[in-house]
């Protein structure tokens, strides 16, 4: 008999086992959701804030204020890649939208103390940070919708 007594013991610390382990895999689940949420949030809220800081560096240049909103959307010109192929298109964009190249051009334009350099550096940082709050991230060579950040639409 005391071999049928450890057969049952085993199976009943399998079912504990196994019970308390998807306790803690739905528990993990829930917790994972809400970090999930929390960080996507904190990432939104500090690409907003790095758009915020290159509507800062564009105010201290001797500009209009409506220079901003027209050429916020202009390196978007760039996706005129994915007329040729999704690679090219990628490597265009990607090109456009990433944060060195407007931060550099800021870092020269100040540097040569020219006022273009800025600008342009200001909005390339500014739209590359707008587009990722809104979820457009660095494109993959798969296909226009295919992003660092995830599928776009998902």
């Amino acid at each position: 008999m005391p071999r049928l007594n450890s057969l049952k013991e085993m199976m009943v610390k399998l079912i504990t086992w196994f019970y308390t382990r998807t306790e803690v895999n739905y528990q993990e689940r829930k917790l994972n959701k809400a970090n999930c949420f929390l960080m996507k949030t904190l990432i939104i809220l500090e690409e907003v804030a790095m758009a915020l800081f290159s509507i800062f560096i564009f105010s201290t240049l001797p500009c209009a204020w409506w220079w901003y909103p027209v050429l916020i959307l202009a390196p978007d010109i760039s996706a005129v890649g994915y007329l040729v192929n999704n690679k090219m298109g990628a490597v265009l964009y990607n090109l456009f939208h990433h944060k060195a190249l407007g931060l550099s051009c800021i870092c020269i334009g100040y540097l040569l103390r020219n006022d273009s350099w800025i600008l342009a550096g200001a909005i390339l940082f500014g739209h590359s940070s707008f587009d990722r709050a809104l979820g457009y991230g660095l494109k993959y060579f798969k296909g226009f919708k295919f992003t660092h950040l995830g599928e776009i639409g998902k």
